[in-house]
Order: C-alpha cells, then sequence, then structure tokens
C-alpha cells in the first residue's frame, strides 16, 4: 500500500515523502516544515486535490525568424567577391591553342 511518510530532517523541520507500494519514493516536500501540523495540512491539500486535471506545458513552436535585408555594404562586397571569382576562374583556364593549317 502507498502510503505518506512524515519525520523531522536534521535541521528540525518537517518534511514528507510520498512511497509507492514497491517501495519507490515518487514524491517529496518541496520545503521543510516548523510544525507536523502544517506538514500534515501540506499532505491533506495533495489528497484533496487528487482529481485535479494534468496540464500539459508543452514547449511552443518558434517563429521562423524574419530574413535581413542585406546592407548596401554588404551587396557591394559580394559583388567585389563574385568579380575576384571571375577573374580567378579565367586566369585558371588554359590558353586557346590556335587551329592547325591544312597544308
Amino acid at each position: 500500500m502507498s502510503k505518506y511518510v512524515v519525520k523531522k530532517n536534521t535541521k528540525g523541520e518537517w518534511r514528507w515523502t510520498f512511497v509507492a507500494r514497491n517501495g519507490e519514493k515518487i514524491a517529496m516536500a518541496s520545503e521543510g516544515y516548523k510544525s507536523k501540523a502544517s506538514c500534515e495540512k501540506s499532505i491533506a491539500l495533495l489528497q484533496a486535490s487528487a482529481s485535479a486535471p494534468i496540464e500539459y506545458d508543452e514547449p511552443k513552436a518558434k517563429a521562423p525568424a524574419a530574413k535581413a535585408k542585406p546592407t548596401a555594404k554588404a551587396k557591394d562586397s559580394a559583388k567585389k567577391v563574385v568579380k575576384a571569382m571571375k577573374s580567378a576562374a579565367e586566369a585558371l583556364k588554359p590558353a586557346k591553342k590556335p587551329a592547325k593549317s591544312k597544308a
């Protein structure tokens, strides 16, 4: 049978632990109570809320970030890079050989 175990900790505070039938601790007081009566009251509040609905707190999907428009400086830099790449590609092309004439 599941049960609440109430005991005083080393600081002199009262705490409860809910123990399942198999002996596993499945819930504990989130705070220490100065009096045994306060600890027992928190257990009674939990027992009274046994039929409370379950609410799921799922992460919301993030909206896609707005695309930033490139600045004039960025556009100019991009043009320079493209021009340099075209120039490098031209330099790497093999030289054209003259066509042989038929004699």
